[in-house]
């Protein structure tokens, strides 16, 4: 199996399997007193240490969550539930994740906030002019991530909050840097967010983990209730093998992060370069790439090939009979069933449908040039099928 679709999930890494190994007996609640439940929760807010040192933050910043989705909807909820203003705004970009997207659109509908969608260029690029214009007095919350899950673009969070703050220092800011660990470094004091957002499973820990930074606690509302548990602010028994193998995760991705970006973007380069080069006579200009190719992350390659339904190329390169069984995307898994290009795709102006390859530090230069030769070999088969436009 060559796996180039690490955008949408990773594999568990071997230090994490040996965690889950080592952490299937520790069935005793946190909660509880006795020392078997003690221990538990000093394994808990050691993983929670190390999720806090992979972004430069306090461990008591830190609560642990469900997924990404769970911690995205948390913020929006607290923001909504913590402002007194009559009328609440808040701004998000056209690009974001789903799960920030159609919280919003929600709350909209629900009448209880006016929401202001950013749009973006051909590149894929917020314009921060944009960002300054959409603050208002009434602005609760502006959410725009860190890094873009489909074509791998790096935001510039730091200048959007300056910006933001300057013009209304009581607004809260928010980023979903759910694509970037493992690929970027993510310095908290640098970025000076007030939340952020985390999803294990997108780097090599289990699913059903994630995390969210909270920079004031104070004023924290939670998003769920029933319980105690992360000092009040989640409620819900914790995840405890989840939580161990995300720390442990995040314990690994601080080990190697230099020689891992290294590596994932030397892939992602000689993979463009060399479809490059097949950009020549009859194939002229069949492969295109996608996003702010000066700004993205080292791992993800969104490629559009003249001709061809993005759909079809990834079955056809993962049904082609070889051995080696091929998996990329053609964008978003969240939203796999659509019949038509993504939302990010279309603010950005393009209907047709890309594939989507994202690396991760286990690939290898082999994995890529097989890649490639499968890529030629499935999109013949189309052409001849007549499944080329």
């Amino acid at each position: 199996m060559i796996y180039f679709d690490n955008n949408a999930t990773t594999r568990l890494s071997v230090g994490v399997k040996q965690c889950i190994i080592d952490s299937m007996d520790l069935y005793y609640n946190p909660s509880s007193l006795y020392s078997e439940g003690q221990y538990v929760k000093e394994r808990i807010e050691s993983a929670r240490n190390n999720v806090a040192q992979l972004i430069g933050a306090e461990a008591k910043n830190i609560i642990f969550t469900g997924c990404a989705t769970e911690s995205n909807n948390t913020v929006i909820s607290t923001c909504i539930d913590s402002s007194a203003l009559p009328k609440k705004h808040i701004v998000v970009s056209s690009v974001e994740h789903s799960a920030i997207l159609e919280a919003v659109k929600h709350y909209e509908k629900l009448g209880c906030i006016e929401l202001t969608i950013l749009p973006v260029d051909s590149f894929g690029r917020i314009k921060l002019d944009d960002v300054r214009a959409a603050i208002k007095d009434n602005t609760i919350l502006v959410s725009i991530m860190l890094v873009n899950n489909e074509v791998g673009n790096i935001y510039p969070i730091k200048e959007f909050v300056e910006d933001v703050k300057k013009i209304n220092p009581l607004t809260k800011f928010h980023t979903d840097a759910t694509q970037a660990i493992g690929k970027y470094k993510v310095d908290i004091k640098e970025l000076n967010v007030d939340y952020l957002t985390l999803s294990g499973h997108k780097f090599h820990a289990l699913k059903g983990i994630g995390a969210l930074y909270i920079k004031t606690i104070n004023d924290f509302k939670p998003f769920m209730y029933g319980g105690h548990q992360e000092n009040g602010r989640r409620a819900g028994t914790e995840n405890t093998l989840g939580i161990l193998t995300m720390g442990q995760a995040a314990k690994e991705v601080m080990g190697s992060l230099d020689a891992d970006i290294e590596l994932m973007a030397n892939l992602r380069d000689y993979l463009e370069k060399q479809l490059t080069k097949l950009n020549v006579g009859a194939n002229s200009g069949r492969y295109s790439f996608l996003g702010d190719l000066e700004h993205r992350v080292c791992n993800t390659s969104c490629i559009l090939i003249d001709g061809f339904d993005g759909r079809l190329v990834c079955t056809t390169v993962d049904t082609d009979g070889e051995t080696d069984d091929s998996s990329i995307s053609s964008g978003s898994a969240c939203n796999s069933g659509d019949l038509e290009a993504s939302h990010v795709m279309q603010a950005m102006g393009i209907k047709q449908i890309p594939i989507r390859v994202s690396f991760d530090r286990y690939n290898t230069l082999d994995e890529v040039r097989i890649f490639i030769r499968k890529l030629q070999k499935a999109l013949n088969k189309l052409k001849n099928q007549g499944a080329n436009t």
